[in-house]
């Protein structure tokens, strides 16, 4: 475990700290430097190394299993300058002690900054695909997939074959993927000396942030007092409405109460993901898991694992869940093309269903999210079947608990709908439980659906990977406008950019920090802080939503066009 080093390092890199407040580590002088050329090679060679200028860490493929953050956390960011995601995810301790560890050198930046490469998950290339070698045994040769027992054996031999260039046809993964040349976009706020730039006056509004206070852990339950009473109050009036109910009307306000409750409680199972109550990754899990999984019948540790996602690739087609949902919702036509998702690991279709259904989309969307909630119970459990954390890993003693949460969820929900009178009565108190949590889904992507998904022209290949974690978020991030007293509606999630500038900050210091956040922009020209009412935001949704509609009825309006034959004419 490295350690602050006594005296600072009298080198060009020495204004370059790891972490604000964090020394560099020990040694650091005699870490090696490493190229651009050598860091291509070795991501090639299928080493994960990650950027925390001036700081090259080498990540364990083991740890991808049991990474508390989830793999793709880790994979988006191979190959990039990762300091600000990297701050705003972990303490300063984590840095200096357990990420120490993994230095193997560091790089030198000059004002333009790091130029981040591909990750070859974003290229669809993860796990790295291995080569087939011929071999010859007792004369035959056969074709098979030589393993090495040791990780670092496979990575050096690689290496060699990269070096020698003998890979170039052998290999699917080469250096020039993973470093393509890129010209730099001279406009601003895209050009890699502003990118880096807002990197370090980030790293500037960070430190006045702690300074002032705002993302040390609160005391347990703090800021909370106001909601809990809420909360307690809607599951005790749900149980008294539905032991009392007599009536189809009975049912219903039962049903509201309990969505009511569901609604609200879902805010602090969010805070919890993010560590947000008490600031112990740990112990906030398991809150989240009471609530998530026990109470709501969903599963926290999906939740996490898409919700890190999403913050980190914030409305990227490819790569941002959140706003994959074909064949219902498409907010960009980029979705016409059938991409890749690397978080579902599948083609996301534009097939017949979405050619039929996305033309009505802007007319169906608060019918769909009144249904919102079942999605979420289909993508918990295909997530909870799908994979299964290492047995090492505090994930895996979770992951254990979810399922013994939501076989509590189904045992005291299914006795509740089975309490109830008449076959109808239990279909609209279902319906109407989950259509008052509707408001919540609308909330979830009021923010990023009518934000764009592009950074600029397509004709610019990987330009997302021009632009820092300020810029991204700024971009792709909208704040809703409301008085302090309605701020329990929303749960927090009216203030989306200083949320997702520092996740682990808690919600209820969001007002505080989003001032800081706008004096900080009057410092950064090109950057926008982006806030609309409720009422505005939704417009703007059921905007994007009809203009993507309308692209799918011209595509089929061309299509029987040109079945018919009227698009070719002699001449």
């Amino acid at each position: 475990m490295a350690t602050a080093a006594a005296d600072v390092p009298s080198s060009r890199f020495s204004s370059l700290l790891p972490c604000p407040g964090v020394p560099l580590p020990a040694k650091f002088d005699s870490l090696p430097v490493l190229t651009r050329p050598q860091i291509a090679a070795k991501i090639a060679a299928g080493q994960l190394l990650v950027v925390h200028t001036p700081l090259v860490y080498r990540i364990p493929p083991a740890w991808l299993n049991i990474h508390p953050g989830g793999d793709l956390a880790i994979l988006h960011y191979v190959g990039r300058d990762a300091s600000n995601e990297i701050e705003a995810y972990h303490t300063g301790r984590t840095v200096a002690e357990r990420m120490a560890r993994w230095v193997i050198g560091k790089v030198e930046v000059g004002e333009d900054g790091w130029r981040d490469m591909v990750p070859p998950v974003q290229l669809g290339m993860w796990p790295i695909p291995v080569p087939k070698i011929t071999l010859t045994l007792h004369g035959d040769e056969k074709e098979g997939t030589v393993e090495k027992e040791k990780e670092e054996e496979e990575v050096k031999e690689k290496e060699k074959l990269l070096k020698k260039g003998d890979a170039e046809g052998s290999w699917l993964l080469n250096p020039a993927m993973v470093d393509p040349p890129c010209a730099p976009y001279e406009d601003l706020p895209l050009t890699p000396s502003y990118q880096n730039h807002l990197r370090q006056s980030l790293r500037g509004l960070h430190t006045r942030i702690q300074t002032l206070g705002l993302d040390t852990p609160p005391p347990f339950l703090a800021g909370y007092a106001p909601s809990l009473v809420i909360y307690v109050s809607l599951a005790i009036l749900s149980a008294y409405l539905y032991y009392r109910a007599r009536t189809t009307l009975d049912y219903v306000l039962a049903a509201v109460a309990l969505g009511g409750f569901w609604h609200q409680v879902t805010f602090v199972a969010h805070d919890a993901g993010h560590t947000g109550l008490t600031g112990d990754w740990y112990g906030d899990r398991i809150r989240g898991l009471l609530i998530a999984n026990f109470m709501g019948g969903m599963s926290i540790g999906w939740w996490a694992d898409n919700h890190n996602v999403h913050h980190l690739v914030t409305n990227s087609p490819e790569h941002d869940p959140d706003i994959q949902h074909l064949p219902f919702f498409a907010i960009s036509n980029k979705f016409f093309k059938s991409l890749r998702s690397s978080y579902h690991k599948r083609v996301l279709e534009f097939d017949a269903f979405a050619r039929t259904f996305l033309p009505h989309q802007h007319k169906l969307y608060y019918l769909i999210m009144c249904f919102a909630r079942a999605n979420l119970f289909v993508l918990s459990y295909s997530f909870m079947l799908k994979s299964f954390p290492a047995r090492e890993s505090q994930l895996f003693k979770l992951r254990l608990m979810e399922i013994v949460g939501i076989a509590f969820f189904w045992t005291w929900f299914g006795a509740v709908l089975r309490g109830i009178d008449g076959t109808g009565n239990t279909v609209l108190y279902l319906l109407v439980s989950f259509a008052v949590t509707s408001p919540l889904h609308v909330q979830i992507v009021l923010s990023h659906f009518s934000q764009p998904v592009s950074v600029t022209s397509d004709m610019i290949p990987h330009t997302e990977l021009l632009e820092s974690h300020a810029h991204r978020q700024l971009r792709t991030t909208m704040d809703v406008s409301c008085p302090p007293y309605l701020d329990f509606l929303h749960g927090g999630l009216n203030f989306q950019t200083p949320h997702h500038l520092f996740p682990r900050i808690p919600r209820f210091r969001f007002r505080a920090v989003a001032k800081e956040v706008a004096k900080w922009l009057k410092e950064n020209e090109g950057l926008v802080y982006k806030h609309m009412t409720f009422v505005e935001g939704n417009k703007d949704v059921l905007v994007v939503l009809k203009d993507v509609a309308d692209q799918v009825k011209l595509l089929a309006a061309v299509a029987e066009a040109d079945a018919k034959g009227e698009l070719h004419h002699e001449h």
